[in-house]
């Protein structure tokens, strides 16, 4: 009973220290930093005996990034974890005048019949960790990371650990419909996501007649209409709605408009459907970490009016990442809208 009680207390503390990340800094650390490798293992070990996922160590946030950076249809029950490494950049490295541009490098050789992610994870138990997922790519048989500016800076800081986390490559499925022409993947335009709940959350590049609508609207009333701020298009509700998800010291007429795309849920929201459906995006803005973000979601009425419902809305390594509530998600169909405001 006591081992049972102790595992389930590391998974706790690893989990929920996962969790939340948009609000997490990187603080400047002593050089002699103790290396997490160890202590991490542990931690790992210690959920999967106690019976956590292996997709749900680092968090809900950072499990979205990973099912965005993994191919449609992944079943993230298939991962299993590597070993975590130590993982440090380069000697020539400047933390005090960090490089703008992404660190490309080798993270070993591709397992075969998998896909991988990689998650970059600093800190500790004691003090909570930051998990990050990297993308790979296959470049001749060797998983090669882009690592953003601010994954530089997690690991520049020291003491930060590399999971290797490989999935089985989903069975393509035959249409006897399609056509020689490739499909357009998420990176080419079409933004999905799909979670555990079987559900596709896709956001498009490309405006459609409702998303051009809203959007008609909106700069319609912020530069012909009454609107003196952009959250003033949404209406008073909404705007009463997201100032009470702001936090402390923003107003939310210091909110931009970054992106507003169609917005698509694919599949059925049933009451085993988890609540709310965590998904990443891949949007042409790349997000400061500690951004404040708020997503509308848009959904118009058979009189022609939209409802706008707020959303929370965190940001990890650039990506917005939507906690979408159920009873929203259900009303979405085919031809929403998604906007993001930060401030």
């Amino acid at each position: 009973m006591k081992k049972v009680a102790s595992l389930l207390l590391a998974l706790m503390m690893l989990v929920v220290s996962c969790v939340a990340l948009a609000d997490s800094t990187v603080e400047a650390q002593e050089p002699e930093v103790v290396d997490n490798v160890e202590d991490l293992t542990t931690q790992i070990a210690a959920a999967l005996e106690s019976g956590s996922k292996a997709s749900d160590i680092f968090g809900e946030d950072a499990k979205a990034l990973m099912a965005l950076y993994l191919p449609a249809g992944t079943d993230l029950d298939t991962m299993e974890l590597g070993a975590p490494a130590a993982i440090s950049m380069p000697e020539d490295y400047d933390p005090e005048n960090p490089s703008a541009d992404p660190y490309i490098t080798d993270l070993g050789d591709v397992t075969e019949g998998k896909n991988s992610v990689a998650v970059i994870v600093s800190g500790d138990a004691e003090n909570g960790y930051t998990c990050v997922p990297v993308k790979l790519e296959d470049i001749n048989g060797k998983l090669v990371a882009t690592m953003s500016p601010y994954v530089q800076s997690l690991i520049a800081a020291g003491g930060a650990s590399c999971v290797i986390a490989n999935t089985d490559v989903p069975a393509e499925e035959e249409d006897p419909n399609a056509t020689t022409e490739p499909a357009p993947s998420r990176h080419d335009g079409v933004v999905v996501a799909a979670p555990e709940e079987k559900l596709a959350i896709n956001a498009s590049m490309d405006q459609t007649p409702t998303s051009q609508e809203a959007l008609d609207s909106i700069t319609q009333a912020v530069v012909y209409g009454d609107a003196e701020t952009v959250i003033d298009a949404f209406g008073e509700e909404t705007k009463a709605a997201v100032q009470a998800m702001l936090p402390e010291g923003v107003q939310a007429e210091d909110l931009e408009m970054s992106e507003l795309s169609p917005l698509a849920v694919e599949g059925e929201v049933t009451d085993e459907t988890k609540d709310p459906i965590v998904v990443a995006f891949e949007m042409p803005t790349a997000y400061e970490e500690d951004a404040t973000l708020v997503a509308l979601v848009g959904v118009k009425d058979a009189e022609g009016n939209f409802t706008w419902t707020p959303q929370t809305c965190k940001v990890l390594d650039g990506h917005p990442i939507v906690y979408l509530q159920k009873d929203v998600a259900s009303t979405i169909g085919a031809d929403g809208v998604l906007a993001i405001l930060n401030n």
